[in-house]
């Protein structure tokens, strides 16, 4: 089973290049992640920057992080821990892309940043091999 959108996933502002689906995005070497600009007041808005590295594009681009809750498999934090101990402040830096080791709502989507910057789906994707 495929998991499909009726939008498509992404469509570069400058080259028109355009991922039908959240799989074809995550997997294209063409796109590079550059960053991760956190919301704290209200996560799911917060975005992750990729890059079209065509060299006749370069143009960065801002991927919602709701949109990329898909690729997400591990497990569900409902604590924030941004400003705690257990906090290593990641979300404070934008070009830090890490993935996170505390358990806070928030981790999930360092955890999906590692799947993009492999350009790889989860092993728990559907129809993944």
């Amino acid at each position: 089973m495929e998991i499909k959108s009726a939008k498509p996933a992404g469509t570069c502002t400058m080259c028109n290049t355009s991922w039908p689906d959240l799989a074809s995005l995550v997997t294209d070497p063409d796109l590079e992640v550059v960053g991760y600009q956190a919301r704290f007041d209200r996560p799911h808005e917060g975005l992750v920057l990729v890059t079209h590295m065509l060299e006749h594009c370069r143009t960065t681009l801002a991927i919602s992080v709701a949109d990329l809750r898909p690729l997400y498999f591990g497990p569900v934090y409902s604590e924030r821990m941004t400003g705690s101990s257990d906090c290593p402040g990641l979300c404070l830096l934008q070009n830090r892309l890490e993935e996170c080791e505390a358990q806070c709502d928030m981790a999930w989507v360092r955890r999906v940043i590692q799947f993009m910057r492999r350009h790889e789906l989860p092993p728990e994707w559907p129809g993944h091999d």
